[in-house]
């Protein structure tokens, strides 16, 4: 555990996951064909992740439409027993292993070290998990590597979460409960794991400096060869980046105004 300010302090592993990190990646080294499943797969989830964006723009210019006492904002901060209640701490954690375990476990498979792993705590709320990779054998390997790895956090975010609404789907007539008890109640963690990991797996892949959409844009603009192409992935970059600042702001300005 080491102390990074104030109430904010880390909690790291510099041998156990990173071991276990390199254990499921050679398991996994024989099926060569997960780069390019891979690759198929995030370009998918970065374009569902666009249409999200596209969506919440649309929402946001809506809720002037509304009175008042009815709208809702398109994005807001997730704030344990603020915006979501206590029991979802659980499920912070968790969709955080899964997200930087992904990353680990794909660089490893690639042949980029993972050198530590850790979770940043503000008192004892999770806010942010982290894999070290080596910085030069991540540098060396090819942009659509690169590109997976960046990706893969969030699309298994995405595909976890999906799981889990399946899940809820089954388990709900099972125990003939209704969303009260849902959201409340014995399958809370699951509930907000579902609701989370879809939200926060999309929004990662934005294009906005530090998130993991931004470093997927720039592995893009490595594959291309053609200056043209090139230029029109820094525009759509940026023009999707100031819409989800637009969207935050509408947001804001539709529940004070």
């Amino acid at each position: 555990m080491k102390l990074l300010g104030p109430g904010i302090f880390l909690v790291f592993s510099p041998e156990r996951f990173p071991r276990l990190i390199k254990n499921i990646s050679k398991r996994i080294s024989k099926f060569k064909f997960i780069h390019y499943v891979l690759l198929a797969a995030n370009l998918l989830v970065l374009f569902l992740a666009w249409a999200f964006l596209l969506y919440a723009t649309w929402f946001s210019l809506h809720q002037f439409s509304l009175p008042k006492k009815e709208r809702v904002p398109a994005v807001m901060p997730v704030i344990p027993g603020l915006t979501v209640p206590i029991t979802a701490l659980a499920s912070i954690v968790l969709l955080l292993l899964v997200h930087e375990l992904s990353h680990g476990i794909l660089a490893e498979y690639y042949g980029a070290r993972v050198k530590s792993f850790g979770i940043v705590y503000l008192l004892f709320i999770p806010v942010g998990a982290f894999v070290e990779i080596d910085d030069q054998d991540l540098a060396a390997l090819a942009p659509s590597k690169k590109f997976n790895i960046f990706g893969v956090a969030s699309l298994m975010n995405v595909l976890t979460g999906l799981l889990a609404v399946l899940l809820l789907r089954w388990l709900i007539p099972a125990l003939h409960a209704n969303l009260q008890d849902v959201v409340a109640g014995k399958l809370s963690v699951l509930f907000w794991f579902a609701v989370l990991s879809i939200s926060i797996g999309l929004v990662n892949l934005l294009p906005l400096a530090g998130l993991d959409g931004y470093k997927m844009m720039q592995a893009l603009e490595e594959m291309v060869r053609n200056r043209t192409l090139k230029t029109c992935i820094k525009k759509a970059r940026d023009l999707l980046a100031a819409l989800f600042l637009a969207v935050i702001l509408l947001s804001f300005l539709a529940i004070i105004f």
